[in-house]
């Protein structure tokens, strides 16, 4: 496929997640509209960099079909640091999204402040490959082809890292209650799935870049799109904030968030009412009269636990 041809698609296919941005945006707004500030500012600037990385994909085609119809073009256009750069920026801030959660559940300083570094070298030699080829746009190996080729090894390594951070400090919580333990395999599970586009996507991307096979300018195209979307998808996954109160049976007026509604799960589970049957057998029959008072100490401890572990987040 020639380059028009690979624009094209690569417009089309960005024009598609971009609308499917814009609807989720709407959505989310509409139905969170008192999240944490920093959060609707994060969603904001995600919709800003994917505006300039689309209208630079589109820019792109209309050079190659219009602009540059006739001739053989043996430079990059101005477009391509622009979409360098605004992938960077979506990249950055869906995984300093993601870091957070590992810090809000592990506060553990030195493995963030790890991830936190890899994103600070992904985004620096992001910003090195757009000046190189600002100043050199011409085809062919330079700098700027090692600084895209470190960037994107960073990032893909940050997709891979981060979930396995995330799933690492949910395998350290401990309970004897199987409902938590399954609320425990439920989050690892929504951690695997948030991180696994992005960094299959981030993987292939390398492999094409790297064997030069020109398919690789499809995923620069819409790779800033699939981070904010895997942003997106994590938030409306949560129940809306008054659901979530009148489900845990207590209020948040943090604007933040918790596991339980990051990632769309119940602390009341078929497995907990469950765990009460067995209370209730176990319970000699002479004493029967006190169960309601055991009942409800067994079940404050479950929830104490798995609020505990929702509110770290």
């Amino acid at each position: 496929m020639d380059l028009l041809g690979l624009s094209l698609v690569s417009t089309w296919l960005n024009l598609i997640l971009y609308s499917l941005e814009l609807a989720l945006t709407a959505i989310y707004f509409h139905q969170f509209p008192k999240d944490a500030p920093f959060v609707r500012v994060m969603v904001i600037l995600f919709l800003l960099a994917d505006t300039l990385g689309t209208i630079s994909t589109c820019a792109t085609t209309w050079m190659f079909a219009i602009t540059y119809a006739n001739v053989m073009v043996t430079f990059n256009f101005w477009t391509t640091p622009v979409l360098i750069l605004t992938t960077a920026v979506s990249a950055m801030l869906e995984q300093s999204f993601l870091i957070y959660r590992v810090y809000a559940l592990s506060h553990c300083k030195v493995v963030c402040g790890f991830l936190l570094l890899l994103v600070v070298t992904h985004v620096a030699f992001s910003i090195l490959s757009s000046v190189e080829l600002s100043i050199h746009p011409e085809f062919g190996p330079g700098i700027a082809i090692m600084a895209t080729t470190v960037a994107f090894c960073v990032a893909a390594a940050l997709d891979i890292l981060i979930p396995i951070a995330l799933i690492w400090q949910l395998r350290k919580f401990t309970s004897i209650f199987e409902s938590t333990k399954n609320l425990v395999r439920r989050l690892s599970i929504k951690a695997i799935s948030s991180g696994s586009v992005v960094a299959i996507t981030g993987i292939l991307f390398l492999i094409l870049f790297w064997l030069q096979i020109p398919e690789y300018l499809i995923i620069t195209s819409t790779f800033g799109r699939l981070y904010s979307l895997t942003v997106l998808v994590n938030l409306l996954g949560r129940k809306p904030r008054e659901t979530r109160n009148h489900t845990s049976g207590s209020s948040n007026t943090d604007g933040g968030f918790n596991v339980s509604g990051l990632f769309n799960v119940e602390l009341t589970t078929p497995s907990s009412r469950i765990e009460e049957s067995i209370v209730l057998n176990n319970v000699n029959p002479s004493s029967r009269a006190a169960f309601p008072d055991s009942i409800s100490t067994h079940s404050s401890r479950r929830t104490k636990e798995q609020t505990s572990l929702t509110e770290r987040l």
